[in-house]
């Protein structure tokens, strides 16, 4: 990863993977936010910024 704020090919592939399946047109096509909160995304970068954020603010 580069500097902050930059995506690096594994992250924006797997951005752009869970962001298409969130505004799929059809609504029946659509994930669930049970789905969204358990894809690769969620789990390999937005959760531990998350956390990394919730942990900065706390100290």
């Amino acid at each position: 990863m580069g500097r902050q704020g930059e995506l690096g090919a594994d992250e924006m592939a797997a951005l752009e993977k869970l962001l298409s399946s969130m505004l799929t047109y059809e609504p029946a096509l659509c994930i669930t936010a049970k789905e969204a909160l358990a894809s690769e995304w969620m789990y390999k970068w937005g959760l531990p910024a998350w956390k990394k954020t919730t942990l900065n603010v706390a100290a």
